[in-house]
């Protein structure tokens, strides 16, 4: 294949390995729901969530930094795989034994959750973070099936394990055991890959720890300004004690364009590490991805809207009916985050400037201030309203951002359809 149409194909197959994700994890949720029943369920869902929160603020941002120090460097393979791996079943671990040192002296805080569950629990905490690292090492190599293939086989091993485990024995207890052993396995063959994968037998000195926290850092920092723009609505939202329909409507068309938004936050994954791997690049390359990807992503986000009157009843039921309204609100602020992350990804592959990382903090301060001043009055469409204006201002400062640093016309961000068809065909048909 082509360059260019490698890349393509490249995305394709991430997006189909991250939809397929989807439907496994929404497979996987139902048998846990009927396996365990209601109450169980939400024990489950309890104890996950302390180590799912564990796993968020031991990361650190690293996973980003291992993806550009990959791309940097083929020679420093073996270094930054050493530096992965210790780093995430170290720090993994030390965070999961301090959340138990806390549960040991203060179990009222976890609304007495059970203490075997919650150690498994957390005992996956080290192997998730390894796999995390990893898996993005994996994609500064540029080993794109590799990279994939984790996923694969997390969602496959978590297909059949824990559902037969449950199936034996139906407790929450069993269904952490499970879930141990699957991220346990899952580690195992991502160091696998990870090994296989180094094709140099030089290891020059790799990046000091110190570089890659401090990379990390500013990741670390850019997804959580990024993570309360996109999920502020809701807290606001229950904050001003909107009804709990409402909210549920509401929660279900931000879903929807989470799922979206999952197409080009892969294209944004890739960029990265092209851009990481190719520091002379002028910026020409990304500029047509986002071309490219927004002739293919504005008829999706078309599609949807005219769907969405139809199959969100058919979905989710015909009491979710009024969730369209705010689905529609939401789709020019999903066109915003269409260009903002390839754009971003472009930025964080050239070492992430703070540019990049404050340029969220205007986005964020005005859909704040939207929504404080207006859902006492005017209710949840004011939230969707100022998802998407903020969504929207994010787009404009990160292409400013990025035409300005690349040296590029603002034209060069403009969709063009048979561009699109002709690199189309190319990935069909060129070897």
């Amino acid at each position: 294949m082509t360059r260019k149409s490698g890349f393509v194909a490249n995305a394709a197959l991430t997006v189909f390995v991250k939809f397929g994700g989807l439907v496994v994890g929404f497979v996987v949720s139902v048998l846990l729901s009927r396996i365990l029943g209601p109450e169980q369920r939400g024990v489950f869902a309890a104890v996950s969530g302390v180590s799912g929160l564990t796993l968020q603020v031991a990361s650190f941002g690293l996973q980003g930094a291992f993806t550009y120090y990959g791309a940097r460097e083929p020679r420093w393979s073996p270094g930054l795989l050493r530096i992965a791996v210790l780093t995430g079943l170290g720090s993994g671990g030390v965070a999961a034994a301090t959340v138990w040192a806390v549960y040991a002296a203060a179990p009222n805080l976890f609304i007495d959750l059970p203490a075997i569950p919650l150690a498994f629990s957390l005992a996956t905490v080290p192997l998730s973070l390894c796999i995390l690292y990893v898996q993005n090492l994996l994609l500064g190599w540029g080993a794109v099936l590799r990279f994939n293939a984790v996923d694969a086989i997390n969602k496959a091993l978590s297909t059949v394990l824990v559902p037969v485990w449950l199936l034996i024995s139906p407790t929450v207890l069993v269904a952490m055991k499970a879930t141990f052993w699957v991220q346990f396995l899952t580690a195992f063959l991502t160091v696998l890959f990870a090994l296989t994968a180094i094709r140099r037998p030089s290891d020059p000195l790799p990046p000091s720890l110190k570089d890659v926290y401090a990379y990390g850092i500013r990741g670390y920092l850019n997804t959580g300004l990024v993570y309360l723009l996109v999920r502020s609505d809701i807290l606001i939202l229950n904050y001003y004690g909107v009804s709990k329909v409402g909210l549920g409507h509401y929660s279900v068309a931000a879903q929807l364009v989470d799922i979206l938004v999952i197409v080009p936050s892969t294209v944004g994954t890739l960029l990265f590490s092209r851009v990481a791997g190719n520091q002379q690049d002028t910026g020409a390359f990304t500029a047509k991805a986002c071309r490219l990807l927004m002739v293919v992503y504005c008829s999706l986000v078309l599609s949807a809207a005219l769907l969405a009157p139809v199959a969100v009843p058919f979905v989710f039921g015909r009491s979710y009916a009024p969730a369209v309204r705010f689905f529609w609100l939401l789709l020019p602020g999903a066109l915003g985050l269409g260009i903002v992350n390839p754009l971003s990804q472009d930025l964080a592959g050239r070492g992430m400037p703070w540019a990049a990382v404050f340029a969220w903090v205007p986005p964020l301060v005005v859909n704040l201030a939207i929504n404080f001043l207006f859902i006492p009055s005017h209710g949840i469409s004011t939230a969707a309203i100022s998802s998407s204006v903020a969504y929207l201002l994010a787009a404009l400062i990160m292409a400013r951002l990025f035409l300005a640093r690349a040296r590029l016309s603002p034209s060069v961000l403009v969709p063009n359809f048979r561009e699109a068809c002709t690199v189309a065909k190319q990935a069909l048909w060129h070897r």
